[in-house]
């Protein structure tokens, strides 16, 4: 049953994902506590990893809207929209900006990690923000081009 809805199996997923990752990193970058819990660096990395898998899955979901021939086709707003919307400039212009900005700020800090001797540096929950923005913006240029290329040969 799921292959022939393929678009909703990674689209429902992916925002479930997404949710708990963004949810996971903002209590992070927050320092709260909840139930004597307090949220840190270990649980910024899950919510990364979260966020960056859902990413993945909703990628998905669009391929397959794209190129292949389900029985129902998702009908949901944020694929509607990048299907209707969607050029390879957009999509390679955004993921540059993101992974440049997350390129500037990674080689700041390896700058400061030789200028300090090697030291260790702090795993600080911004840097993994930025960390994953360098993921994702590298991820949006390579699916850009992907996406254009099985848009192409299915029309």
């Amino acid at each position: 049953m799921l292959e022939n809805a393929p678009g909703y199996l990674f689209s429902v997923s992916a925002v479930a994902m997404f949710a708990i990752g963004l949810l996971t990193m903002g209590l992070s970058l927050s320092g709260v506590s909840l139930g004597g819990v307090t949220f840190g660096g270990y649980t910024m990395i899950a919510g990364s990893l979260f966020t960056i898998a859902s990413y993945q899955l909703g990628s998905l979901a669009i391929f397959s809207a794209v190129a292949a021939d389900p029985i129902r086709k998702p009908d949901n707003p944020l694929t509607t929209w990048v299907l209707d919307h969607f050029q390879l400039e957009h999509g390679s212009t955004l993921g540059l900006a993101v992974f440049g900005a997350g390129a500037v700020h990674t080689s700041y800090l390896v700058y400061t990690w030789i200028a300090s001797g090697f030291t260790v540096l702090p795993v600080v929950a911004t840097n993994l923000v930025v960390f994953t923005a360098f993921v994702l913006g590298l991820q949006t240029v390579f699916y850009s081009f992907f996406l254009s290329i099985i848009a192409d040969n299915t029309a």
